[in-house]
Parts: C-alpha cells; structure tokens; sequence
C-alpha cells in the first residue's frame, strides 16, 4: 500500500505534530529519545509504546522527536526508527489514513469497512479510531482532513453502533500505562500529561526521577488525591468533572511545582481543598495568559508546557484583580449611579460587605465565576441595598403605605424565589453517606439538616436564586459536604483511638508502627515549638506533645485535632493556639498562687476547680482572639469546613 502521497498531505494537515505523544523525555538525564528507543530501555510496556506508535501512525506520520522528522512506517522502519516486531501493525495503522486495499476487486475501503471485512481486528480498528479522535478528529482517508464523529457517521464511515460507542467517553480503552503513577490509562488521560518540547512543540511523555516524592506516597494519600473532584471552566479539561490526581499530572502544572505541591501534601502542610483552589488559580491564569478561554484535546496549547514557571501567589492576585479592574460595569442605583465603575470598584465598595468580598474573590480564583457574572452580583447586591434603603426612607415618611408597597413588590420576587425552592424540593436524590444513606432524599431536605449550617445554605440559596448556581451543582455541593463530613467523622474516630493508644504508652517508648502514620500526624510531631513557660520552660517541645498536655482540656484536643485533620487549620494555626492557650493557662496559674495566701500551701479541691474553670476560659478567649484566615471557606473568616471545595 503506497502511503507516501497521502502521508504527505497529512503532513501539511498535522501542523506542528503537537497534537499525539511523539516521544520520551527522561528527566533524571535530561534526554529525549523515541517510543520505541523507550521500550527498549525499559521505560514504556510493549503494549503501550505500540499504541503510542500506532496513534502516530494512524495520524499521518511517525515521529522521530530528536530530528523532529515525520516518516511513513516503512521510512521509520529503514532508520531505525521502530523495529520488525511493529512494522505490520503499523503499515496497518497508517491505513486508518490511507485506507485500505480490498484484495479481491482493488477497491479502496475505509478503516471501519475493513473491520466489518474482517481484514482488521474490531479491537484493533477501535483503538485506531480512538487515536484519531484524541489527537484531532476522524480522518476522512478521501479527502485527507479532519471531521468529528458525528460527521463521519453521515457520510457512512460507520454505522450508528459505532458512532455512538465513540462518542460516549466512558467507552474509551485503557490501553496506556504510566510509567509514573503505574495508572492504566486512555490516550487521552496519558496525552493531557505530556508537556511540549520547547525546540519542537512535540508533546513528550516526561518519566519522573526515581526518588520523586510521587513513589513516596502511601496508598490512602493517592486515593485521597484520585478521589477529590473539581469542575474547570477553561483549558482542556472544561466542563468536565476531573479529579485533583488529574490536574497535578496535566502539562500546565510544571515538574517542580508538582514535586513542592505533593511534598507539602506528604508532610500535612497542604490540604486538597488548597491543592486544589491553587491548581484552578494556574490553569485558569495560563489560559487567560495564552489567550486560549476554550481549548480542545485535539488542539492542546503548545504555549502551556513552555510558559515561564507559575508565579507566586501574589503576582496570580495582581492578574486577577488586574482582570477584574479592567473590566466595567453600568450600575442604576446608589452612588454610582448613571456610571460605568470598575467591577474591582464595586467589589470593595461599601456596599459589599467583607464577607461576600471574600466569598466572590475565592469563586472568581478558582474559576467559577467569570467576571461577568461577578459583575453581576455586585450590581444586583447594591440595587438590592439602595431599594432597602428607599423602602426604609418612605417607612418613616408613611409607615402604612411603605408596607403595601413592599408587600406588592415581594410578592413577585417571591412567587419566583417558590418556584425554585419547589425544584429543589421535587428533586430527590440517592444520598451517599450518613444517616440518609440508601434514601431517596429532597435536595431541599438535605440543605435544611444537620449537615448544612445555617450561614452556608443562606449563601447557598442567595447563589442558586440569582442563577449562579445551577440545580446540578447545588447537589454537587451538598452531597459532598455531606461526604465529607462523615468521612471526617469516621477519620476522627480513628485518630483519637490513636492519640489514646499513644498517650496511654510508657514514656520513651519508640512506636513501632510510626511508618503506618498518618502525615498530618508526622507534621504535628517534627513540628517544634520553643517554650518560655511552665514545665516546657527552656525546652523545644513538638506540637503534638503540647496537644497531650495537661495544659489542654481532651474536648479541645479533639476539636483541634479534628480542626486540623479536615484541612481547617493550617499547622501554623494550631502552633499559635496550642502555645497561647498554655502560656494563658501557666500566667492565670501564677496569678492564683500570687494571690493566695500561701504559696507553699496545699491547694483544696475548691481551688483546683477554680484553676480548671480558668483553663477552659483561657481555651475560650484564645479562640476568640486567634485571628483564622481560611482561603476559601464554609464560614468566612472561621475555622470552618471549606465552603467551594467541591466545585473550586
């Protein structure tokens, strides 16, 4: 079968070749070299280094990503490029391109007519199909371009069957295995990890150094990872749920943030709430940087693996609000009146109260809402302002009459708010966990239990009646709190089995299991603090021997411990609380003993009270006067559960 011709058309077609893995690039030698050059080493499973090469093939063209070269399966074969033992599956592959010769009358039939022949196996022609697809479409072998599926569907390149089985994304073949996360793969999954070559633009498969923090990782902190799930509104995963496992593997993030992000997870000093608002802020940044607000698999942007390294968290603040202060808005109402404003003008108006900023700010990093519809709620909240404030003017004027008109107005604001609230009442669904497990439950059931604070579904509903937030986000949000809770739950239970077991072992005793724990519970252990006070005088004592103190009640313990481990304090947090409330606890102690009349005496059962009351009112007033600022939060500006977490 003579491909030259056609290969070469694809050749202009296929651009840059950016669209398929070209290659290998190993880290630990800084070198590039080819599929096949990585099987033989080692690096990539026959298996998978043949599919790789098959989806080149099937594309157009092989690669050769150190020449930057493309060759047809026999070329590729004369230089070495690929071995004997893949030549005919590739010749076979480039006829996915080509198209295929019948042996009987000559004829040149499609990829999908050759499977129905029988001249290609269904597996085989599937995989090929699904090649096409990732890296840009169905190729239509008469007149050498791309075209969806669905177009291919029309003009008879196969039946509904098949279009529908590629079409549903669910259907796609694990047939790629990363060498890194030891994953089994679709090409897609693998070709959203590749990073472009900065001399080339070739997409390049980068194998991590053995001693990344990545081998390091216990099976539960994976899970963890693999198992938490955001929405992007930009790039190449848009509009698609995808896990934070996902994203830290995805070309925007670079080598060396990646390996910092996980070991800042390892050791407990990041939580995936943060991991994963800091994930969004970078690829909504590079995509807003490149231009690119809407991107493709089959056109992944070369400019991503080759942008300068992310900037730090105060540079993405100057972009963003640099965004939002460019953009304008018209208000009708108020001081502003009649005047096009900036949106960041608004937004740190007076009308805003700093709460709502905050909540507006975190939804807009992590790009779930565009500046649009940011301008939109500020607008909308200081129209709403100045009608109240209109309303309560007339009141005083004409109390009776200022009623009838508010009344006539609320009932149009309020036949709408009833009819969304029937929605989410008439909507049912199965809960996950908890006490409504394996119940079909209202959504607006769920939002009115226990498992939604009171603060979080107002902002929820405030959300939802302005249009912000669709009715299937609703349910992603409280489904997850309602998750996540239990989970939390469960995890306590466990780590206050822990501490007891720990407590309760004889002093100096090694534990032989420390290999099994938990890495928050390491960060609190190797994380010392130098105190001036009490029995700790003069010593570094670890925080987690604090936390076991007599200096905190076991119910702070537990509420700190608990606080921690859901990712609601930082470690710095409970360094400050732990060492305030017993510096608080040893200057009320010494106050009691000044005040007595006798230092030396014995203290009664009535002043060991008096010191216990004390304690827990140091406990109290350290709570309230240690300052919690949480990033994005249940309760802003409060050591709460993370209020955007399941959509951030």
């Amino acid at each position: 079968m003579g491909s030259n011709p056609t290969a070469d058309g694809h050749k202009e077609m296929g651009g840059s070749g950016s669209s398929f893995i070209a290659g290998v690039f190993l880290q630990a030698m800084n070198k590039k070299m080819s599929i096949y050059d990585a099987m033989m080493r080692g690096l990539l499973t026959p298996g998978t280094a043949l599919v790789l090469l098959e989806a080149q093939a099937a594309s157009g063209f092989l690669t050769d990503p150190m020449r930057n070269e493309k060759l047809s399966a026999k070329e590729a074969l004369a230089t070495g490029l690929v071995g004997r033992d893949f030549y005919e599956k590739l010749l076979s592959a480039e006829g996915a391109v080509t198209g295929y010769t019948e042996p009987y009358t000559g004829h040149r039939i499609s990829l999908f007519q050759a499977m129905k022949k029988g001249f290609i196996v269904k597996e085989h022609a599937i995989r090929l199909l699904e090649a096409q697809i990732a890296t840009g479409g169905i190729i239509d072998p008469i007149n050498s371009h791309r075209i969806p599926v669905e177009v291919a569907y029309q003009r008879d390149y196969f039946d509904q069957e098949m279009c529908q089985f590629l079409s549903n994304p669910k259907n796609q073949t694990r047939s790629c295995f990363d060498p890194n996360t030891h994953e089994n793969l679709t090409y897609t999954q693998l070709l959203r990890r590749c990073v472009p070559d900065p001399d080339t633009g070739l997409l390049m498969l980068h194998v991590m150094d053995k001693g990344s923090v990545l081998h390091q990782l216990n099976k539960d902190a994976r899970k963890a990872l693999q198992a938490a799930r955001t929405t992007l509104s930009v790039g190449l995963f848009q509009g698609q749920s995808v896990t934070v496992w996902e994203l830290l593997f995805s070309r925007y993030v670079p080598d060396h943030q990646r390996e910092e992000l996980l070991r800042k997870y390892k050791m407990g000093t990041m939580t995936i709430p943060e991991i994963t608002t800091l994930l969004t802020t970078i690829i909504t940044r590079a995509e807003m940087e490149n231009g690119h607000l809407s991107s493709s698999t089959a056109a992944p942007n070369n400019e991503v693996g080759t942008s300068q390294p992310v900037q730090d968290k105060h540079s993405q603040e100057q972009q963003l609000r640099k965004s939002l202060k460019s953009a304008t808005a018209s208000v009708t109402a108020g001081e502003f009146q009649g005047q096009n404003v900036s949106v960041l003008d608004l937004l740190f108006s007076k009308y805003i109260r700093q709460g709502k900023r905050q909540e507006l700010l975190e939804l807009y990093r992590a790009g779930i809402l565009t500046t649009e519809q940011v301008a939109s709620v500020v607008t909308a909240v200081i129209n709403r302002a100045e009608a109240a404030n209109a309303a309560f003017m007339a009141n005083t004027r004409s109390p009776h009459k200022a009623v009838t008109r508010a009344e006539e107005k609320g009932d149009d604001f309020s036949t709408e708010d009833i009819q969304l609230d029937n929605v989410l009442k008439s909507t049912t669904i199965d809960v996950p966990a908890g006490e409504f497990q394996g119940r079909q439950v209202s959504v607006w059931d769920l939002l009115f239990s226990d498992y939604i604070s009171e603060e979080k579904r107002q902002e929820l509903m405030e959300l939802y009646r302005e249009r912000l937030l669709t009715l299937e986000q609703m349910i992603t949000v409280v489904t997850t709190v309602i998750k996540k809770k239990e989970s939390t739950n469960r995890q306590f239970l466990v780590s206050v089995k822990a501490s007891n077991k720990a407590t309760g072992s004889a002093a100096g005793e090694k534990d032989d299991d420390s290999s099994k724990e938990e890495p928050w519970q390491t960060a609190l252990k190797t994380t010392v603090i130098d105190m001036e006070v009490g029995e700790f005088r003069g010593h570094r004592v670890s925080v987690w021997d604090l936390l076991h103190s007599k200096y905190i009640p076991e119910e702070n313990r537990k509420e700190l411990l608990e606080l921690y481990q859901a990712g609601e304090l930082t470690l710095e947090q409970v360094k400050t609380v732990v060492s305030t409330i017993v510096t608080k606890a040893e200057a009320a102690r010494t106050e009691q003993l000044a005040n007595g009349s006798s230092p030396r005496a014995e203290r009664t059962v009535t002043e060991a009270e008096d010191t216990h009351v004390e304690e827990d009112r140091s406990w109290e007033e350290t709570l309230k006067s240690t300052p919690v600022e949480m990033t994005v939060s249940e309760f802003q500006g409060r050591p709460r559960g993370p209020l955007w977490s399941p959509l951030s």
